[in-house]
């Protein structure tokens, strides 16, 4: 990580076998510039070839360490885009999960408010029937009170037509409860059924939300394995070069003194 301001333009590329190879090169121009010692030519160009295929290494190897820095930099650059993608995503869910909640919030409110709205009308029916209903007995015991000195011949017709319009009355009343709880029964199976729904719903949504949630931490499981593994081999191309670095310079130095011994 402390190379990863020497260059953001090239991308890396682990280094392949002809990289390694040019390496070792250096080998082959050794042995011809000792040979050329042997004729007579003269000590620096012996001396001069190899002090360049040195200098061409450790640029290599520069460049080497550059385009692992880059490539680290832009390893954490995408893994960071990733997750602010991610988070992102799971905020919006979480969004609409909240504003799913309100809604059910709402529907339950205005579901209480009707449902009272309709006890208050059902009190207001029940009321105005028993005030016409205690009007009615109040004229009709008034007028036979009134009318029993001169028609108390007439009272068993009074009587039973009184009884017979309090039992059609009652009948009606009857009726028209058995309706109204019906209605009420009704509405109640109906906002159950809602209530229902809308908690299944919600049920579904939170485990969409855990099943991302999942699918999202294993994602970067899997990608931080890929990251360790390509960190893995990049290891061991720095060692495999250092290797032949070490080999090259080993042999050029047993050349160079067996040549002057």
């Amino acid at each position: 990580g402390g190379g990863g301001g020497e260059g953001s333009a090239r991308t890396p590329a682990p280094p392949s076998a002809a990289a390694r190879g040019a390496v070792a090169a250096p080998s082959a121009g050794s042995a011809h510039h000792l040979s050329s010692l042997d004729r007579g030519s003269g000590a620096s160009p012996a001396y001069s070839a190899p002090g360049e295929v040195f200098k061409a290494r450790q640029d290599r190897l520069q460049e080497l360490a550059s385009g692992f820095s880059i490539f680290e930099r832009q390893l954490e650059q995408g893994t960071k885009a990733r997750k602010v993608v991610e988070l992102a995503h799971i905020q919006t869910i979480h969004s609409q999960s909240a504003r799913v909640e309100q809604l059910l919030q709402q529907e339950a409110e205005r579901a209480a408010e009707c449902q009272r709205s309709v006890q208050r009308s059902l009190e207001g029916r029940l009321a105005e029937a028993q005030g016409k209903l205690e009007s009615l007995f109040l004229d009709k015991f008034d007028s036979v009170h009134s009318a029993l000195a001169a028609l108390d011949e007439r009272l068993h017709t009074v009587e039973g037509s009184f009884a017979q319009d309090c039992e059609s009355y009652i009948h009606d009343m009857r009726e028209e409860s058995l309706s109204t709880r019906a209605e009420s029964m009704e509405f109640n199976r109906s906002y159950r059924e809602e209530l229902s729904k809308r908690h299944d719903t919600e049920g579904s949504i939170n485990a969409r939300i855990s099943e991302l949630q999942q699918r999202t931490e294993h994602r970067l499981e899997s990608e931080q394995q890929v990251s360790e593994q390509r960190w893995a081999q990049l290891a061991k191309d720095i060692a495999d070069s250092n290797w032949a670095r070490e080999a090259a310079n080993k042999d050029y130095q047993d050349q160079l003194v067996a040549k002057v011994s």
